[in-house]
């Protein structure tokens, strides 16, 4: 017998009290209880209970305790199960549990089934509360522990429990070794903690801790509280939350659960108050199996669609996108998703549409899904997939085959994302006009005015353009309308737009009568566009003669003035004119005038058209009342030979020749040659512009007569007009002028032979009136003279020329009607000219003049000229002109030389006996019987230079001179 046993041998163990009292006498050992233990039950068992008991209530080292159960494990079943009884009657479970907790993981789990477990196998549940609230207490001092920093230390020397706060061991062992216990007892820990479901939280958080500092896992954790159900859930994970643990903690642990303890713990998260976006950042970053089930089990506890979405929205795409995936999975339609997002703010509802479109939903798909809900969620969709970046094509592609109030709403989606009409038109142009028209149809049932759309497709390719503008027209959109719109627009623009309605049927009339009322800047926009357009002026012009539009009309100005503006020339308008007549031709000039417009355009256009326009400018111009002197002004700088077409025009109109002549009258040859060359064509005679071209002074005639002749006029032509058409009114001016400007005698000469004979005398002495360089007779002259003419000449008003005058005014006109370059003396009126070339010294003293014979002949034609007037001249030139010997009346030539003297110093000459002296004319001259006019006025002049030959040079009696005789008295006796 033991100690104990010896002890207690005396004493009732029905009497806890004094058994109680006597253990704390006896100085015991701990190996000693547990075989004290054993000897009672073998006396009897019940008093091994009491004994029990009285351990329980009266050991105060925890090492004890550990020692008694350490030693108990070693007993029979039936021995534990006493001393576990005995511990359980003294209330004392706890003190078991705590004892398990030190007994090495074998003897622990033994005693713990022992404790756990009736005889019959079933679970005793006051002893689970016991190990449970051993649990909740250890955990309640680790917490405390933690909140106070301290570490758990296994050194420490504290208790769990006041009852074992002697207990050195590690509380996280002892935890463990009760946790391992239990569940080997039990088999799973949801058995164990069944009955803490109605603790407060405060208490199974301290359980919870334990069970964590166990190592049991927030999985076991969860796992567990699901078998008793929703609170215990809701408890568990509050106390997980509670002792410190992560929410993601959580949510990764319970995502391990099968499907129903997964809603189950997130049903409780949710009570918890815990928000949606906690899980839902959790699941941004998982798998897409992991977020299918978080959506799956979202839906099942209750949660919206638009909540899950819109508090996936804060993360990622790619949870939105799974979620949404996963919500299609789950039986969710689009239609029912669609609908939801679209409610709720922010960028939602775009990154469901591109979530859809990204897992593989067509757009038109989301749009058939969608129609029968509602138009304003198409418009939405279209809205929403246009801003990720939906091209254009694929919602062409589907309004092409919508219905027009689909299409309209899609069209509304659109203009809201951004997009424009124009490139609409454009991606939906392969669908045909009728795809066309719809976009169009759709923008004017959305409140888009013509302009605006016409704004909006400004840009577009021409064709596209087109089918724009025929698409409104057919939607009814007028013509009026559109064309009062252009008003918007640039003149580019408006350009492009009316060349587009032109082409598909607009007619000119149409709009341009749209705006006949317009503002003048409305009508010029839209002229210029019909020009850009058509081209010429003429379908504008036609407009208004259509419309009867009075040529005076403000509307005619206006018109004129607005395609001004927009050619900036006047040549199409011109152009017209000048087909229409001259009334148009008139009224469109005016109108320029009117309008600002500088006459120089008008001329420079005539200019370059030709002779017709400048001809009509002409006419207008004088019709006008405008400056006829500007025109000739600027096409004499710009265009000299517009100026004889301008210069008709003037004066078919009645246009004064004087004030023309006027102007041209300081003007260079070739200006007066176009403006004579106008004059002629208007039937102004030479005559006329002689008359009044001498009006004026300087070099007027002189230009005048050059330009004429630069026209082809010839001196006939001109002595015409001067000699028969003026009466020799002018002829001095004229042939004097003719001089100045070079015309050659021989010309001059034979154009008034030409016109008329009788004039050449005339013009003759007028060109030899010219001359300045000539002398008086000397006196020895005047003797010869006298010797034949006696007083019949004015011998002091008689004077020989003595300047070169070779090839020039007489002896010009000599070679040019002889035919002989041998120039003869010759006499124009009272001068006796010659050719220096053939002149002599008739006095030694340097003076030049004509051998003494030739001197008598020449003096006969002074006393012609006297007598006759200038037509004796006339009548010497015809004599040599129709007489190849008009100086020989009849006298032998070639028989024989004669010498003679020649001047007044002795010098003699050998010539021609016959044409010296006259020989063998005598027969002649007797049968003329003494009439002087039956010889040529050259032969008259022969005859008395024979008379002087035979009676002075000779000295031959009067015999021999005679038949001379009667012709010298004639002379001398002329009247």
């Amino acid at each position: 017998m033991n100690k104990i046993s010896r002890a207690l041998a005396d004493i009732s163990l029905d009497n806890r009290v004094n058994v109680v009292k006597k253990l704390k006498q006896i100085n015991f050992n701990a190996v000693d209880l547990t075989p004290a233990l054993r000897e009672t039950y073998k006396n009897k068992p019940e008093n091994a209970v009491k004994l029990a008991e009285a351990y329980a209530v009266t050991l105060q080292d925890p090492k004890q305790h550990r020692e008694v159960f350490q030693q108990a494990a070693l007993l029979p079943k039936e021995e534990r199960m006493v001393l576990i009884q005995g511990y359980r009657n003294a209330g004392e479970g706890r003190g078991i549990v705590h004892a398990i907790s030190q007994l090495p993981r074998q003897h622990g789990r033994l005693i713990m089934r022992d404790f756990v477990l009736k005889k019959n196998g079933k679970k005793d549940k006051d002893a689970l509360l016991d190990v449970m609230i051993w649990l909740r207490d250890s955990g309640h001092e680790i917490r405390k522990m933690e909140a106070a920093n301290q570490p758990i230390n296994p050194e420490t020397d504290s208790a769990v429990v006041e009852f074992f706060e002697d207990v050195a061991d590690a509380i996280s062992d002892a935890v463990t070794a009760v946790v391992d216990a239990i569940v080997d007892a039990v088999e799973s820990l949801a058995q164990a903690i069944v009955d803490v479901a109605n603790w407060i939280a405060e208490e199974v958080a301290d359980l919870v801790r334990a069970l964590i500092e166990a190592g049991k896992t927030i999985f076991e954790l969860l796992e567990a509280a699901v078998v008793t159900g929703y609170q215990l859930v809701k408890k568990i994970v509050k106390a997980i939350e509670d002792i410190g643990k992560a929410m993601a903690d959580v949510l990764e642990a319970a995502f391990n659960l099968a499907k129903d303890a997964l809603v189950t713990v997130l049903k409780a998260i949710d009570q918890l108050s815990r928000t949606l976006g906690e899980l839902l950042e959790w699941l941004a970053t998982k798998t897409y199996d992991i977020v299918k089930r978080g959506v799956e089990a979202l839906i099942e506890i209750g949660k919206s669609i638009g909540n899950i979405l819109s508090q996936a929205l804060q993360f990622t795409y790619t949870l939105i996108r799974n979620s949404v995936k996963a919500l299609l999975e789950v039986g969710k339609t689009i239609l029912e998703i669609l609908e939801a997002a679209v409610t709720r703010p922010g960028d939602l509802f775009n990154q469901v549409v591109r979530s859809m479109r990204d897992l593989g939903n067509s757009l038109a798909e989301l749009f058939d899904e969608v129609v029968d809900a509602g138009a304003d969620l198409v418009k939405e969709i279209a809205e929403a997939a246009a801003e990720i970046g939906t091209t254009l094509v694929e919602f062409t592609t589907y309004i092409a085959n919508a219905a027009i109030d689909i299409a309209t709403k899609i069209v509304d989606g659109l203009l809201k994302a951004g997009k424009l009409i124009i490139d609409m038109v454009v991606e939906i142009a392969s669908h045909g006009l009728e795809a066309i028209k719809k976009v169009v149809d759709a923008a004017f049932r959305l409140g888009q005015t013509l302009i605006t759309l016409l704004r909006d497709v400004a840009a577009i390719a021409f064709d596209l353009l087109k089918s724009v503008v025929k698409a409104a027209f057919e939607l009814g959109k007028t013509i009026a309308e559109f064309t009062l719109s252009m008003v918007e627009f640039t003149y580019r623009t408006a350009a492009r737009f009316i060349e587009a309605a032109l082409e598909v049927g607009a007619a000119v009339t149409e709009i341009l009568e749209a705006v006949a009322t317009a503002s003048y800047y409305v009508l010029r926009k839209i002229i210029n566009g019909v020009l850009q357009a058509l081209g010429p002026v003429g379908d504008i012009f036609e407009w208004l003669l259509d419309r009867g539009e009075a040529l005076a009309s403000k509307l005619w100005r206006e018109t004129v003035l607005a395609i001004r503006y927009v050619k900036r020339s006047v040549t199409e308008v011109m152009d017209w004119a000048m087909q229409q007549g001259q009334a148009f031709f008139d009224r469109m000039l005016e109108i320029f005038e009117d309008i600002g417009t500088a006459i120089s355009d008008v001329i420079d256009w005539a200019a370059a058209v030709g002779d017709a326009a400048l001809e009509a400018l002409g006419e207008a111009t004088v019709k006008l009342g405008n400056s006829v002197s500007y025109v000739l002004n600027y096409l004499q700088k710009d265009f000299l030979p517009g100026l004889a077409k301008f210069v008709k025009g003037v004066l078919d109109v009645g246009y004064e020749i004087a004030k023309l002549a006027a102007w041209m009258a300081s003007r260079s040859v070739a200006i007066v040659a176009e403006i004579t060359k106008g004059a002629l064509e208007a039937g102004v005679t030479l005559a006329t512009l002689i008359t009044e071209t001498i009006k004026h002074p300087n070099q007027a005639l002189e230009n005048f007569l050059q330009a004429i002749d630069s026209l082809g006029q010839t001196l006939n032509d001109l002595y015409q007009a001067v000699i028969v058409d003026t009466g020799e009114q002018f002829i001095e001016e004229v042939t004097l002028t003719l001089r100045n400007i070079g015309r050659a005698v021989i010309d001059i000469l034979n154009a008034v032979v030409e016109v008329a004979a009788g004039a050449l005398g005339t013009v003759i002495g007028i060109l030899m009136a010219t001359l300045s360089s000539y002398r008086p007779l000397s006196d020895n002259e005047k003797a010869d003279a006298r010797e034949v003419y006696d007083d019949a000449i004015d011998l002091d008003d008689t004077y020989i020329a003595v300047e070169s005058l070779a090839n020039d005014i007489i002896f010009g006109i000599q070679d040019f009607f002889t035919g002989n370059p041998q120039s003869r003396a010759f006499v124009t009126s009272n001068i006796i000219n010659f050719d220096l070339d053939d002149a002599i010294d008739i006095d030694g003293t340097g003076t030049l003049g004509v051998p003494r014979h030739t001197l008598i002949h020449e003096l006969c034609h002074v006393w012609q000229n006297e007598v006759e007037g200038p037509f004796y001249l006339s009548q010497a030139i015809h004599a040599q002109v129709v007489n190849d010997d008009a100086y020989n009346y009849g006298y032998d030539e070639g028989v024989s030389n004669t010498s003679i003297t020649i001047d007044y110093v002795g010098g003699t000459d050998s010539l021609d006996t016959g044409r010296v002296t006259g020989e063998g004319g005598q027969a002649e001259l007797n049968a003329a019987g003494g009439d002087i006019d039956t010889f040529n006025r050259e032969a008259q002049g022969q005859i008395a230079m024979h008379y002087f030959v035979r009676k002075i040079l000779l000295n031959q009696p009067a015999a021999n001179y005679q038949p001379w005789q009667p012709y010298i008295d004639a002379i001398r006796n002329a009247a």
